[in-house]
């Protein structure tokens, strides 16, 4: 039978509160609000987002960041998903996946090079935490 990991033991971080401090972070982009899907930030992707907000709001005027809608951010199949509706003039298609596609070898827990590891369950992780991870600890 597989067995789902304990994302906190897992990643070693209290997601909930890194993706309040994003939002905190950004309120042009996430209007001080959670969004509407379920979210979680991994602590080694925090950087990754916080840039990618950044450029967002680098690339939208204000009117345009008015209608933008950040729907859900998450990791799925070991990679970060930002899923956000609203202007479309601009790269931001782009920007999100270049940041997407950057995840995929950025630990999870420290932000360091890491690699995608897959037995049942996908993730990123640098040598060492995968290690730790594996044996239990």
């Amino acid at each position: 039978m597989l067995q789902v990991p304990t994302y906190k033991f897992v990643l070693g971080c209290a997601m909930d509160d890194l993706m309040q401090k994003l939002i905190d972070n950004h309120p042009a982009v996430f209007k001080g609000e959670w969004p509407r899907g379920p979210s979680w930030l991994p602590a080694g992707w925090y950087p990754l987002c916080h840039d990618l907000c950044a450029e967002i709001e680098r690339e939208l005027t204000m009117e345009e960041l008015e209608h933008l809608q950040v729907t859900q951010v998450k990791e799925k199949w070991g990679s970060l998903h930002f899923y956000c509706s609203g202007p479309r003039d601009h790269d931001i298609d782009l920007v999100v996946r270049r940041a997407e596609e950057a995840s995929e070898s950025i630990c999870m827990v420290c932000g360091e090079q890491g690699k995608k590891y897959t037995d049942g369950w996908h993730r990123v992780m640098c040598a060492a935490h995968e290690r730790r991870r594996r044996d239990g600890r």
